[in-house]
Order: structure tokens, then sequence, then C-alpha cells
């Protein structure tokens, strides 16, 4: 039967050489717009916010967009996320999709997720299962999807056939497109001891639609996929090979999500792909123009979208370990005792082998890779799953490192000051909090939402001699969660109070997305002290039987900000959202029958009501038709 894939593949547009686009070096992208041809974004990092989207659609005016996810769980048993399709639906309509991307994995089983790629066993059930997946994911999101193939750190099972001929089959049954990893192919190469070229000779190469190519770096005798190093002169090499044996690839581009360098050395790599690629691509230009002339805005990429869900966890830089050298594409660097999984005519089936993995994965205690290949090495579980034979714990173990850099990366995110306050002693706090007291979050934007009250229970000695402590983590959790919204106050309108009759007769609309709590300690001074010594101080400053003091949280570019209250200004805002009284009614409200005959008093609370409204404490204000 005829390709329907191919045959849209012949008509799509060739982008070029691309980038990921991370806010890192957001700004630097467009001021080096004519050295990129387009940009490739993960979308379940702009859902459900008007304000990333709108600066997500900056970068749209003047660049092709592609969507890559790392969400689909397109090997899971679980039901395909609606949500997750509507999403990518949603911003391929948006933005003119041509096609999207995932990995060919499972991420999650039974309702719960790792935000990892977590390798499929090769075996025809999978072929099946996953191939019928992609079929409906297409027809549901209406444009076609391109599997990525991922690194593994486990030795599979081989199964019905090995992993090129897993990957082929399901591309040929699914009808769908490959997303060819480069750098992914030659971790595992090198990982697992197979020669990438040769892989390369048995997929079908005229269905590769996009290649990432991206950096590693050696941990140890294992190969970790980390995008945090420089592209190596072996990945030209295979790209080299793909484009001679398929010169019809549409879009090639750099992933960097980590330890990211000045970007004269991003500009550098690209051009160096860009070199490859016009040798081989007849359609290809030396600096391809496939987008409009880039207007500047630097308040697009003054502050960044949060970047929750990304392919890889970060981890420590490694260089002092390795020296720093590169890794040749030839020779075994993972010799250490393994045990393979069953034989495919006797494994289990593919849902009981995902439980199997994921308990392992939700128990076993993480270790880098160093820890891993000693020979003294033991698995450590918070509490053993009943079936363990059969599956490297070793490579597990590293999964869970990876999952444990990434949780601890997280709740840096949440609470950075008091990992400062807690400085050494915060790897073992936050391994305490996720494998002896195990928070029951749901979502990564969660994941500190038990800590206060593991905190208190936890550490009441500590509490004791800093009892600032519990309320900088109460303020940092709440800063934190407030700023997942901007709808509202994205949209706010400017409002200058000048009139008698506006005053009389209109009334401010409060910012629905405002938190208003009282702290006996000045948590806000606190979060922005530049160092320990200076929070210290803040703190000690404390008179500890102060009253306490009000402070607004409200969202603010992609963020919150935190604004110390007076007790007037407290008092105005509540009386105005819990009363709807006009202007004039909070005046009066909060001056005497005195204060109100005194035109400097009235003036001063005027001063104070606009000053609300430019902080988007309130957001416009309402009159009477």
């Amino acid at each position: 039967m005829p390709s329907e894939f191919l045959k849209l593949k012949a008509q799509m547009p060739i982008f070029g050489v691309g980038l990921g686009l991370r806010g890192h070096f957001a700004q630097d992208i467009l001021e080096h717009a004519s050295a990129i041809d387009f940009l490739e974004f993960t979308p379940e990092n702009f859902a459900d916010n008007i304000v990333s989207t709108r600066w997500l659609a900056n970068f749209a005016e003047n660049f092709p967009l592609l969507a890559h996810s790392v969400s689909l769980s397109i090997g899971s048993v679980d039901p395909l996320s609606n949500d997750l399709l509507a999403l990518e639906k949603s911003f391929s309509e948006l933005f003119g999709l041509h096609w999207w991307s995932d990995h060919l994995c499972f991420t999650g089983v039974d309702g719960q997720t790792s935000y990892d790629l977590l390798p499929l066993p090769w075996t025809e059930q999978a072929v099946r299962h996953v191939s019928a997946r992609i079929k409906q994911a297409q027809e549901i999101v209406g444009k076609p999807l391109a599997i990525e193939n991922i690194p593994f750190y486990s030795k599979m099972p081989r199964g019905d056939f090995r992993e090129a001929e897993f990957i082929s089959r399901i591309l040929e049954e699914a009808d769908c497109g490959l997303l060819l990893d480069l750098n992914n192919l030659l971790v595992n190469s090198i990982n697992h001891n197979f020669d990438a070229r040769a892989f390369l000779d048995r997929l079908p190469l005229e269905r590769v639609v996009q290649i990432h190519l991206a950096g590693h770096r050696r941990f140890g005798q294992r190969i970790i996929d980390t995008h945090g190093s420089a592209i190596e002169p072996a990945l030209l090499e295979l790209l080299e090979q793909v484009l001679r044996k398929s010169p019809t690839v549409n879009a090639i581009m750099i992933e960097r999500d980590q330890h990211f360098p000045e970007f004269k050395e991003i500009l550098a790599e690209l051009a160096a792909v860009r070199k490859v690629w016009t040798q081989f691509v007849a359609t290809a230009s030396p600096v391809a123009n496939h987008h409009a002339t880039v207007v500047k805005r630097s308040s697009a990429v003054t502050i960044i979208p949060r970047q929750l869900v990304s392919e890889l966890a970060p981890v420590d830089d490694p260089a002092a370990w390795s020296g720093g050298e590169s890794i040749s594409p030839t020779g075994n660097h993972f010799d250490k005792p393994y045990c393979d999984l069953e034989a495919a005519s006797n494994s289990p089936e593919l849902g009981r082998y995902q439980r199997e993995w994921f308990e392992i994965w939700k128990q076993i205690k993480g270790r880098s890779p160093l820890e891993v290949d000693a020979e003294s090495f033991r698995a450590e579980f918070v509490q053993a799953p009943e079936e363990l034979n059969g599956y490297d714990l070793r490579a597990l173990s590293v999964y869970a490192w990876l999952r444990d850099s990434a949780r601890e990366h997280l709740l840096c995110s949440v609470f950075p000051s008091t990992r400062m306050v807690l400085n050494g002693g915060w790897k073992q706090i936050v391994e305490q909090y996720f494998h002896n007291w195990r928070p029951t979050f749901l979502e990564l934007e969660d994941i500190g939402a038990d800590f206060p009250k593991f905190f208190e229970q936890s550490y009441s000695e500590l509490l004791a001699s800093q009892p600032f402590l519990i309320e900088l983590i109460q303020y940092e959790l709440l800063r934190w969660n407030v700023g997942r919204k901007h709808e509202f106050t994205a949209d706010a309108s400017e409002v200058y109070l000048g009139t008698a009759e506006q005053i009389q007769n209109c009334r401010p609309f409060v910012n629905p997305e405002l938190t208003i709590r009282f702290f006996r300690f000045p948590v806000e001074e606190m979060r922005r002290a530049q160092n320990l010594e200076e929070l210290i101080g803040v703190a000690a400053a404390t008179d500890e039987c102060c009253t306490a003091a009000p402070y607004a949280i409200l969202p603010h570019q992609f963020q919150s900000k935190g604004l110390p209250l007076s007790s007037v200004a407290a008092q105005i805002v509540e009386a105005a959202r819990e009363e709807r009284l006009s202007y004039s009614q909070l005046i009066a409200r909060v001056l005497t029958e005195e204060q109100r005959s005194s035109p400097s008093e009235i003036a001063e609370i005027i001063l104070l009501l606009r000053h609300l409204h430019e902080e988007k404490i309130f957001l416009r204000c309402i009159c009477p038709d």
C-alpha cells in the first residue's frame, strides 16, 4: 500500500538548520536570527497560560515553529491523553505546523508519570500496540507524527527483533515519520557496543523528517545524553551518512538544555551543521531564508516562561569527573554485568512489563553512574518490589538518579532562598522528603506542596533556632503557586483617577489572581537577599513580638511578585474585593471623619489607589453605564 505519510512529506517545506527555543538564549536568538532557520518548542511548557503563549507567538512571527513533546507516552498501556492531543491540535492550527513529534517510549502507567523517557521491549506486541496508538494520535491532531528514538541505559530485551527493526516496523505499520536523534543513537551504540552506521543502514531513512543533534558526557563507564556539551565530530559524520542516503530531510536542529555556553559557540555549531546540510540537500542555501525580517522585541524575552517539562533531567556538570575528554564511537564503555529480561516467547505481557518496571523505578533510590558501576554496588529501595528478577538494577538506579536530579532542580526553583539557608544540608533534606516522606504530588507544579508540612514535622529543632524558616518556606511556595496563571493580570488596563465624578461613582476591579497573606517576618525582603548573610541579617532584625504584616502576591511575567502592604492598603483591597465599594466609599472606610475634611489626607489615599492600579492589584475601573 502506498505511504500517505511519504506523500505528505514530499509536500512539506524544507526548513533548514534550526535550534531548540530555550529561554536561556531567547534574546540571542532574536539578535542572530539570520543564522537560524526555525525554532522547536515543547507545547507542554506553554499550556493553559495566555502570557507564555503570547511570548511564543512573538517568535512565531519571525521563525517557523516545530512542536516537540515529551509526554505523549505513545507506548504506555494507559489511554492517550485527550488534553495533550487537544493542545497539539491547537498549536498546530495556531502556528500552521506541518508535523509534530514525540518519543518512542512510555513515560508512565496506571495514571502515574515518571516525566522521563522509559524504554519499551522490542516485541511484536509492542509494535502492534504503538502503531495503533500513533494512527489514533495522528487522526485526532490532524497532522503527521514523527517518533524519536530514545537513549536507553538498561540492556534491553531483543525480544522478537533488534531495536532498528523494532523502529522500522512501527514506522511502516503506523505510516508515520521518524525524528532521528543521532546523539541518542551514538550514546546507545557506545553504551551497548554496536555499530551506529550499521544501525542507520537498517532504518527507512526516507521517513526521516527531522534530525536532532546534541552533546553527551561520560559519567564513569557510562555515556549519558545530557544536551549539555558540544556536538562531537562523530555526530556530523553520522549526519553525512544520513543525508547522503536520504537528502530529503526537512529539518535539522541542535538541542541544548543545560550548561549553556556563550552563544557564539552555538552559532559555530549551527554553521558546522549547515556546512554539512548544504553539501547534500539540493534546495539548501548557505543561509536559508524561511522566516520574515525579525523585529527585535526586547520585552518578549526579558522574563521567560517556566520550563517544567523537558527530555532530560538537569544534572551536575561532570567535567571534573571525566576531564572533559571526547568519547570515541568505538569500543565498549558498558561492560559491567547485567541481566537481560526473558526472551520474547516467555516475556511478560506489555502492561505487566510496564508496571513492574515502573514499580521498581518508583521504589529504587537514585545513585550516580559512578556509584552504580562500582563492584561493591548494591541497589537500595525505599520498599523493595516483589518482582526484581531480570531487571537491570544498576541501570534503574541511574534512571532514578536522573529522576531525583530533576526533582531536586525543580524544588530548588520553588524554594531558592530556603535552599540558600539550608546550604550543605539541602540535598539530604530533599532526599528525605522524596524517599521517606513520599509527597503525594500529581503534577510537577505541585512538587513542593507537602514541603512545609514535612519540614515542620521533621525539623522542629532547626525551626526552634531559625523560626523565620517556616514562613520563608510557606512564602516561597505561595509565590510559586500564584505564578501559575496570568490570564487576568496580563490584561490589566491603565487607570488614572483624575476626576471627582470617577472617584464618586466608579469602583476598582480587584485582581482575581491576587493573594494576600500575613507574615511575622519580612519574607519578601528575605527572598530578595543576595546572600545568606544578608538574609539572616534581615530575619534577625525582626522583633519576634511584632504583629504580622500583610503581603500581596500576584502573577508577574511568568512568575509572581510579592509586595509588602500597609495595613491601610490591605484594608482597602479587602473592602473592594468583598463589598465592591466605590473609590469614595473606600476613602471613607479608611479615613476618620476629621481626616475626610483634609484635602491632603484624601489626596494621599487617592495616590495609594493609583498605586494599587499600577501594581495590578486593581486591574481596571468599573463605571456605571
